[in-house]
């Protein structure tokens, strides 16, 4: 909610009329930049735990046993997903 607010103070000048030089549009990509370096540099530094798919973690009974883990368009879930982003983006006739 504030992007346009903040963009705003980059692209317009203080009287109102639009910004025509390009000197000052690199500061927002560079803080951006910035921010995404200093996450980074965080996941790089803390220690983040293994997770593990729920067909993995299952308690393996005899020696033999051997979880199978189904493929991704075997996951009602995944597939649904799909559609549902499919039918969200399709394009529409007359608009």
């Amino acid at each position: 909610m504030i992007g346009p607010v903040l963009g705003g103070m980059f692209v317009l000048s203080s009287t109102g009329v639009a910004n025509t030089s390009n000197a000052d549009l690199y500061k927002p990509y560079l803080i951006i930049g910035i921010i995404v370096t200093l996450i980074f540099l965080a996941f790089l530094v803390c220690n983040v735990p293994d997770l593990h798919n729920m067909e993995e973690t299952k308690v393996a009974g005899p020696a033999k046993s051997v979880t199978t883990v189904k493929p991704l368009f075997k996951r009602w879930h995944f597939v649904l997903a799909v559609a549902a982003q499919f039918f969200y983006v399709a394009p529409r006739r007359g608009v």
